[in-house]
């Protein structure tokens, strides 16, 4: 009876690990969950910004963010798109680590997680 609970327990933890939804608490100062991302706009002003907004987002010094901002002129941006597209189709969660606009209501990340499984 005890290992069936522990079982029960254990799947869980495992499953609802994924719905946390994660606070940063700084710039460069923790994860903030984004959620499965689905909405995006890319900036046309020349800055080269990309918007993004998810389901489940976090807040970052006690504001939510309307928007994820993140530099489309980034190195390996491409890729990086590719995997937003890639996470949205698949319905899965996103972290990222917030580098600047911590307590704002625009974020700029350069760092984000997901589980591929």
């Amino acid at each position: 009876m005890i290992n069936k609970i522990f079982q029960a327990f254990l799947f869980f933890t495992c499953f609802s690990a994924n719905a946390v939804t994660l606070d940063a608490q700084g710039n460069n100062n923790g994860w903030i969950s984004l959620g499965v991302p689905r909405f995006f706009h890319m900036a046309t002003d020349g800055n080269g910004s990309f918007h993004l907004n998810g389901t489940n987002e976090g807040t970052c010094a006690g504001v939510k963010p309307q928007y994820f901002r993140i530099d489309m002129n980034a190195s390996h941006f491409k890729e990086f798109y590719s995997w937003i597209l890639f996470m949205s189709a698949q319905k899965k969660q996103m972290d990222c680590v917030v580098e600047s606009g911590c307590g704002t209501s625009q974020v700029w990340v350069k760092y984000c997680r997901g589980t591929l499984k």
